[in-house]
């Protein structure tokens, strides 16, 4: 038996929520432990599951607006417009990852020189 669309939109929207819920209390609780024992690695992980949760309020947003009804800009309705939360949530972070390294301080540079 073929779910219809109504039932399969509710279905992901159902678990982008359950998955945005599920994330911010992983970042909850690894913030907490990070301040607790003082770990920078944890500190980093609270902001990694900050950000998945960034993608899952992405995600929610082109679900929103994929379920749209047709109108007269937009006649074959707004369905499309699904796909543009999951393509536009990887920029920020895919484009502050490369440019991570050319920030720190060279090696050499903290040699005195003779």
């Amino acid at each position: 038996m073929v779910a219809d669309s109504t039932t399969a939109a509710f279905r992901t929207k159902g678990a982008v929520i359950a998955a945005l819920t599920a994330n911010i209390v992983i970042a909850l609780m690894k913030f907490t432990a990070a301040i607790f024992v003082n770990s920078s690695a944890l500190l980093a992980e609270g902001f990694h599951s900050l950000a998945d949760t960034g993608n899952q309020a992405f995600l929610l947003l082109g679900i929103k607006l994929s379920a749209k009804p047709p109108d007269r800009s937009h006649p074959f309705g707004y369905a499309r417009s699904g796909t543009s939360g999951p393509l536009s949530s990887p920029s920020p972070s895919s484009s502050s990852g490369p440019s991570s390294p050319y920030m720190r301080e060279s090696p050499r540079s903290s040699i005195p020189s003779p």
